[in-house]
This record gives structure tokens, sequence and C-alpha cells, in this order.
């Protein structure tokens, strides 16, 4: 947030507002606030639309009403939420008094916004930004717990294919297509999940709509897997003349692709 911010009252004309900016070192800016005899915002007008007012406007006259202001109390992610959202260029802080204290503009929501996703890339590895003057103990610390995670996701994969490995020994076919149905599967879930975080943080997905959408992806899913696992099954069976890897792999697929879900 900017503490310099160009307020003037609304009984102002044009003229004054631009004789006041010309007299005092103006801070850089994207809209004029106009505010009352107390102080309590009013409204805005945007830098384009003062530059082409006559210069006996009044102020009250040429401002917009309809902007949106700021709560003090408001966090991060529900202002760039409603920057989104609105389109907005800057934005008045306002406190519980409706007297401005400060303006946000588009520049500092897009830092808030690339901090943001530098954190949360950072965080699906299991690293922070602070790692770099870090020890080396305190930093081997903070990712052993994401290390030991894939461990453990390992070792249950392994074991099932121990459990299966009279199976395997007969059937070796199995074990040539067991990377592709791991990756097709792993990539359904990823598609899945990300429709619904991006849905999540713009506000589109909520208890109204969750059933529509949980419906909408368990079709998008039956659909999918059950396509990929004719084809997939029907490769098998060309591949090595068996009916029944091309059944375990079609199979598989679809169930994969159903449980992403």
């Amino acid at each position: 947030m900017q503490s310099e911010v160009l307020i003037f009252p609304d009984h102002w004309k044009v003229i004054q507002a631009l004789e006041h900016m010309r007299s005092y070192h103006t801070p850089r800016f994207y809209d004029v606030f106009v505010v009352d005899d107390e102080r309590r915002f009013l409204g805005s007008i945007e830098l384009s639309t003062f530059v082409k007012c006559q210069e006996e406007d009044l102020l009250s006259e040429v401002m917009t009403r309809s902007v949106h202001a700021i709560p003090m109390d408001w966090r991060q992610d529900e202002i760039t939420f409603m920057f989104r959202l609105y389109e907005l260029i800057s934005a008045p802080v306002i406190d519980k008094d409706a007297r401005i204290i400060g303006v946000i503009t588009v520049d500092d929501v897009m830092r808030v916004i690339e901090d943001k996703v530098a954190e949360d890339f950072m965080h699906l590895g299991g690293i922070h930004a602070s790692d770099f003057h870090k020890t080396v103990s305190k930093t081997s610390l903070g990712r052993l717990n994401w290390l030991l995670i894939t461990v453990i996701d390992a070792v249950l994969t392994s074991l099932v294919i121990h459990f299966f490995e009279k199976v395997l020994h007969f059937k070796q076919g199995l074990i040539v297509l067991m990377p592709i149905a791991a990756a097709m599967g792993g990539n359904s879930g990823i598609q899945a999940a990300t429709v619904a975080i991006r849905a999540l943080a713009t506000k589109e997905l909520n208890t109204l709509n969750s059933v529509r959408f949980l419906w909408k992806e368990v079709s998008v899913s039956c659909f999918n897997g059950s396509l990929l696992g004719v084809g997939l099954g029907g490769l098998a069976f060309l591949w090595f003349k068996d009916i029944r890897v091309a059944l375990v792999l079609g199979g598989r697929y679809c169930l994969i692709c159903y449980g992403q879900v």
C-alpha cells in the first residue's frame, strides 16, 4: 500500500486540483480520489478522464461513484481477487469510517502475485525462499519431510509390485506396460487437481456448484479413461497377442482415471 495519494474535496474545481498538483510534488497516480468535508471517500476520477475535463467542472460532477474501495482489514488474496474481477488499476484503502488511508495500485498487486506464485512453486518441491541463507543442517531438515513422503510412496508401490511378483513372472508383458498406465494415470489426476485449484483461487467453485463441478470431472475422467483404456488394450493385444494382457491393461487404466477424481 502507498500512503501518498491524491485526495481532493468534492467542491473543488478541476483547475484547483491541477494547480495543486503543479505546486507540489505529486506521487505517481492512476486515479484522483474525491472526499467530502469529513474526508470520507466519495468517488474517483481516472487519469484519462481527468485530463479531458473542463477547468471549471466540479470534481463531484465528473467523478465516478461506482468504484471499489478496499477495507483496511482485507487479506491479500481478497484484494488480488477484486483487482482481477473488476480489472482495476488502483483502488483506495479506507478505514472503518470510510476515510482514505492509502492506495493500492496494480503494480502492488502484481508484486504480491509474483511472490505468491514463487512461494507456491517452491513449496511444491519442499523448499523455501529463505533456504539460501540457512545452514546446511536446517535446509536438510526442511527438505527431509518431502523426501520421506516420496520414499514411503515408492516403498508402497514396490510392495504392491512384490505382492504380484509371481503373476508378473509369468506375464512379463505387464511389466513393460506398467510405466504407461502409471504416467497417464498421474497426468489425469494432475489435470483434475489443476482445474479444481484454479476454480477455488478464482472463486468460481463454491458450495452451490460443487456437485455440478464434481459430476463434470467424473464424467470427463470416465470418458477419457474408457476411450484410452480401449485404445491401450488394443495396442497391448497387437503387441503381445494375448487378450488377457489387453484386458488387464485396458481395465487398469480405466480404473486409474476413475480413481484420480
